[in-house]
């Protein structure tokens, strides 16, 4: 009966793993989607600052001004590189 008790207790042990890998499984494809999204929306704000730049050339310094202290080094370099600061 031991055995036998002992084999179920293991048996449930494995599946809760199994549970807890198939939970991480889809945290990590949850961040994934979500990370997409965010780059998908920085795009899409990004096309459209560009385009309201080149119609309202004077939002450029706003947005060189925003530019400037929402970005990092590295960033700002090839923002610089580009023009934009």
């Amino acid at each position: 009966m031991r055995a036998n008790g002992e084999t179920r207790l293991e048996t449930l042990k494995k599946r809760e793993q199994a549970i807890k890998d198939a939970i991480a499984i889809e945290r990590v494809r949850r961040q994934r989607r979500e990370e997409k999204l965010q780059e998908r929306l920085a795009g899409v704000i990004g096309s459209a600052a560009l385009a309201y730049v080149v119609d309202h050339p004077e939002f450029r310094p706003a947005l060189k001004e925003l530019l400037q202290s929402v970005t990092g080094e590295s960033e700002r370099k090839l923002l610089r590189a580009k023009g934009w600061l």
